[in-house]
């Protein structure tokens, strides 16, 4: 999960982009531990986010 995180905001061009994958990763990233799917994931493949 961490090398996930830190390909989207390698990914960011500007700052708007980094607020906005911030923003993004915390709703996605707190629902999938809430519904215990963030162990099972293989975030090696999971896409990166697009605006």
């Amino acid at each position: 999960m961490k090398e996930y995180v830190q390909r989207c905001f390698t990914a960011c061009e500007t700052e708007v982009d980094k607020d906005r994958t911030e923003k993004l990763l915390k709703d996605v990233l707190q629902a999938r531990l809430q519904d215990g799917s963030a162990y099972t994931i293989d975030w090696s493949n999971e896409p990166l986010p697009e605006y």
